[in-house]
């Protein structure tokens, strides 16, 4: 008898328990949240709780008893919750795993990994609402869209689901099921929302465009909530949690949409909530500003990621114009809406002078916050596809991928050079502003010292107060800090920490 039978078998005629297993940190678990709502409007007699290593003793989920063990996962964080896996699968009495998020939606090879018994590939509401709902009624599990399953001795590779198309159909994010393990999260003045689902660009370093590929044919890959949905969510927030501040975490705010904004800001406004989106240059127009600051939106997040336009174009596969940057910028900053910069310093075909290039376009746009991060070769991605073909890198794999803020394995890119500006960008910046220094010369000339790296990690993070802007207590801004550290933003304190299972 396999695994997922024998769990069948013992849930007849009880109530099935459902476990999901997260190392939460400074980040919501928003998908997490959302599973467990849809879940729970379908189940309300099936048991769900969320049990976090850092948290919870193994004891803890040894009386619960889970039936099913769920995984939300990215890649490279993948092999700690396949190792948590293995020993729980020694200690507890039988249950399936099902592992989903990122990792196993572009690598669906984790199938093959000891103890994995269900991977959830791309959207898991409705898979996981059928494998409940044929599992408490004794049905076939094989053949569900969106798992890829071990059942008698085989593997089903299922295709993926449908898009949900109506966002607005789903429940708001089950947002306790975490605060009860997080006070830190729970208290945490500023709240995250996403108010779309999918990515109309196809940029060559990301994931999404992989993903269009993989649901091409499945139904609409941009999907945008209402604003009566969204305003809706916040009115919950607000009157439920302590909230200065909104987040919207979606790739592109649906506010790009001239009616959409107008309608957002009628019902939005009231809420007297400053808020953060994300947009593009292209996007940025004088009424599109003004009806974003009416609303209540304070900063914005629009990347610029090379300072070269024909680089972005041929390699990054984002058109747009320098100018378009510095215009969209000038328009959003003089409503009075802080623009955040990203970039990416260390990519193929490019070299330390491009980069300086880009820190000159940063200074040029005058974005209120800038931040940087060194590019790395992920799998499947077109530009990883090219490095391949050009012979640039050969240490391409799930196994080789680190965070955005270490070396990579590139041909050509002086990793010591990148790391230097990585570690001084929005120092010279400043100086650059406040002096009008060559920025080049500074470079080279700029020790590379430890107290300048912390100088940039401090303007980093003052400029990023004014990013997410609201009033901070001194406790506050202490957590905030520490958050930040622990988990790995600033690259000083690991966010890994032994646990017990």
């Amino acid at each position: 008898m396999d695994i997922i039978t024998k769990v069948i078998e013992n849930v007849k005629g009880r109530c099935l328990h459902v476990a999901f297993v997260c190392d939460l940190s400074f980040n919501e678990p928003l998908g997490i949240g959302y599973l467990s709502a849809y879940l729970k409007r379908y189940f309300p007699s099936v048991r769900l709780e969320l049990f976090d290593p850092k948290v919870d003793a193994l004891s803890a989920i040894e009386s619960f008893r889970p039936d099913l063990v769920l995984y939300s996962t990215m890649t490279a964080q993948h092999k700690e919750y396949i190792e948590r896996n293995k020993n729980l699968k020694k200690i507890l009495p039988s249950f399936v795993s099902v592992f989903g998020g990122p990792h196993p939606t572009y690598f669906p090879e984790i199938i093959f990994d000891e103890g994995v018994d269900i991977i959830c590939r791309g959207e898991g509401e409705r898979p996981l609402k059928n494998l409940i709902e044929n599992m408490l009624s004794d049905s076939d599990i094989r053949y569900i869209k969106g798992l890829w399953i071990k059942a008698d001795g085989r593997l089903y590779k299922n295709d993926v689901d449908f898009l949900i198309e109506d966002l607005d159909a789903l429940p708001f994010p089950d947002r306790d099921l975490y605060y009860k393990k997080s006070t830190f999260l729970q208290s945490y003045p500023s709240k995250p929302i996403i108010g779309a689902r999918g990515c109309p660009f196809k940029c060559s370093y990301c994931h999404n465009s992989g993903l269009n590929i993989l649901f091409k044919g499945k139904g609409k890959i941009i999907r945008y909530r209402s604003p009566k949905s969204v305003v809706g969510e916040a009115k919950e927030i607000k009157s439920r949690y302590n909230v200065k501040f909104i987040a919207f975490s979606e790739d592109v705010f649906p506010g790009i949409n001239i009616e959409w904004l107008k309608e957002f800001y009628e019902r939005y406004s009231k809420l007297n909530i400053p808020f953060f989106m994300g947009i593009r240059a292209e996007f940025i127009r004088a009424d599109i500003a003004k009806y974003l600051r009416k609303s209540g939106c304070v900063s914005a997040s629009m990347a610029i990621e090379h300072g070269d336009p024909i680089y972005r174009k041929k390699y990054l596969y984002r058109n747009m114009s320098n100018e378009a940057i510095v215009e969209g910028t000038r328009i959003l900053e003089s409503e009075g809406i802080h623009v955040a910069s990203s970039v990416m310093l260390g990519l193929p075909f490019a070299d330390i002078k491009d980069d300086l290039k880009t820190l000159e376009l940063v200074h040029k746009s005058k974005p209120t916050h800038a931040t940087t991060f060194i590019f790395q070769p992920y799998p499947g991605t077109a530009l990883t596809e090219l490095c391949l073909e050009k012979g640039l890198t050969n240490h391409i794999g799930i196994d080789n991928i680190k965070d955005s803020y270490s070396k990579a394995h590139i041909e050509g890119i002086d990793y010591e050079k990148v790391l230097k500006l990585h570690n001084s960008f929005s120092l010279i910046w400043l100086l650059k502003r406040c002096f009008n220094v060559d920025i080049e010369y500074c470079f080279r000339k700029l020790p590379n010292w430890l107290i300048f790296k912390w100088l940039n990690i401090a303007i980093k993070y003052f400029t990023f107060r004014k990013v997410i802007k609201y009033k901070r207590t001194t406790l506050e801004m202490v957590k905030e800090v520490y958050s930040a550290l622990t988990t790995g933003a600033f690259k000083i304190c690991s966010s890994k920490k032994k646990v017990s299972w």
